[in-house]
């Protein structure tokens, strides 16, 4: 017995096999942009990326301690965390533990050879995001002395900033005996040496002073004009607030 369609089903029949309009598509409509943006697996990744890039690069950095300078402040392999914002509306303080770009002027062995352009693309990219190792070479370090502050040397080698000792880690910022420099004698009562900070410098030092490259390192066995390295402040990068790892604490 042969079935006979329906109105409704010849209509149906003769929409679907009636010619598509003007300016219309048979095909059905791909995900806009946005939509197929937001369905790729990499897209969670690539916005960690981007964000740890910002934060890196812009707010907090961390950092590894390279070297014994900053016994017993820091050790090396530990993490640091520098605030890259802490010196925005405010000037770098004595006693602040900083970490800056090392002025060219210092003369400093470049710890690494640039050999290929993806080295460098590598270097570039950490330097803009903070992320990955610099193009420049960075140093970490206590602030000892501000802009128009007098810093000395006394006869035993004592580190002193407009007059009074500097502060002492458990190793000491001061010169040790036998390295202050060569016209510290005994019977001299005054200070054997004095350097007046100009104005948006800053001198720093490590806290394992005889182990430390700072701005004092070339004053040592020799007192002579020109021996004191600044850090100029636009060269500070930030103020490192804490460790992270392994042991995690606050840095003062």
């Amino acid at each position: 017995m042969t079935r006979v369609a329906t109105h409704s089903e010849q209509a149906s029949q003769e929409e679907a096999s009636a010619p598509p309009e003007p300016g219309g598509s048979s095909t059905p409509r791909r995900p806009s942009f946005i939509r197929r943006l937001f369905r790729n697996p990499l897209t969670p990744l690539l916005t960690a990326l981007i964000l740890v890039s910002l934060i890196q690069g812009f707010v907090v950095k961390l950092n590894e301690v390279h070297s014994t300078s900053m016994l017993d402040t820091l050790h090396p392999t530990e993490r640091i965390l520098v605030n890259r914002l802490s010196y925005l509306f405010a000037s770098p303080q004595p006693g602040d533990v900083v970490t800056y770009t090392v002025p060219e002027d210092w003369n400093e062995p470049k710890p690494f050879e640039i050999d290929s352009p993806f080295e460098y693309a590598v270097r570039l990219f950490g330097e803009v995001t903070g992320i990955g190792p610099p193009l420049s070479v960075t140093n970490l370090k206590r602030i000892v002395a501000t802009p128009g502050q007098v810093v000395q040397i006394a006869q035993d080698g004592s580190l002193l900033v407009d007059g009074e000792r500097a502060p002492n880690s458990s190793t000491g910022i001061n010169f040790e005996p036998g390295t202050a420099p060569a016209n510290c004698s005994s019977d001299k009562a005054e200070p054997c040496f004095e350097f007046v900070v100009p104005e948006g410098e800053y001198v720093v030092a490590g806290d394992n002073r005889p182990n430390s490259s700072d701005s004092l390192s070339h004053c040592w066995g020799e007192a002579v004009d020109g021996c004191v390295r600044t850090v100029p402040e636009d060269a500070i990068i930030g103020n490192v607030f804490a460790v992270a790892f392994p042991n995690t604490r606050v840095v003062n």
